[in-house]
């Protein structure tokens, strides 16, 4: 972890959210918080709540199976903080490997008041998107 208070608020949010301690992480962010994912199939989420619920969509989707293979980088601006991350995620019938960028607005007070996130394999995560909109179950293992 780094001294910066919003980096390791933004670290400590993910790190939370793919082990699946979403309950711990959404007490990170902001109560108006702002989630927005990039494409069409994607959407914009406003809330704890609602962000919450995605998440825990994503853990059930691909079971956990959300893991960052590593943190290329962390920026930290005025307001804003971004990472670049390669990532690799299982969802069923598939594994999807690529890269997002994450730019994150953190308060004075370090919760996390705006995710946005860009994908380089825009197609794959609109694969993904695709599953956890249709309601399909994931695959017994």
């Amino acid at each position: 972890m780094v001294n910066d208070s919003r980096i390791a608020a933004a670290q400590q949010f993910f790190e939370k959210a793919f082990r699946g301690e979403v309950s711990s992480a959404i007490e990170l962010l902001d109560e108006e918080v702002s989630y927005q994912i990039a494409g069409q199939a994607a959407g914009h989420l406003e809330g704890r709540e609602a962000v919450a619920q995605h998440l825990g969509k994503l853990l059930g989707l691909t079971q956990r199976t959300f893991d960052v293979l590593q943190w290329e980088d962390w920026m930290a601006g005025t307001n804003h903080v971004a990472a670049l991350a390669h990532l690799n995620v299982q969802p069923p019938g598939t594994i999807l490997n690529f890269r997002t960028v994450y730019l994150i607005e953190v308060t004075d007070d370090a919760k996390i008041r705006r995710i946005e996130m860009f994908f380089d394999d825009q197609a794959a995560v609109e694969n993904l998107n695709w599953w956890m909109r249709s309601g399909a179950e994931a695959p017994e293992t």
